[in-house]
């Protein structure tokens, strides 16, 4: 299992802590200290580690969102740290 960096776990502490599905917009608002490049690029490396999963595509005007959910409950992760 890998070990997730401080700024993963952070998308991964707001993914747990919230009841519905996040685009990484949403993320980005939740976090003030990241980008939407670095909240995207996190995702995306969250994506390849089956840690998070594309739970809806959306298309807001002429863009389309991608909405994450976390694929384990933190109490499940934490047993293998």
């Amino acid at each position: 299992m890998k070990v997730l960096t401080h700024k993963e776990n952070e998308i991964m502490d707001i993914l747990w802590n919230t009841d519905k599905p996040l685009s990484a917009q949403e993320i980005c608002k939740y976090s003030k200290k990241m980008s939407i490049y670095s909240v995207q690029q996190l995702l995306h490396r969250l994506l390849d580690l089956n840690f998070v999963q594309v739970d809806q595509i959306t298309q807001i005007n002429k863009t389309f969102s991608r909405f994450f959910n976390p694929l384990f409950h933190k109490q499940n992760i934490l047993i293998f740290f």
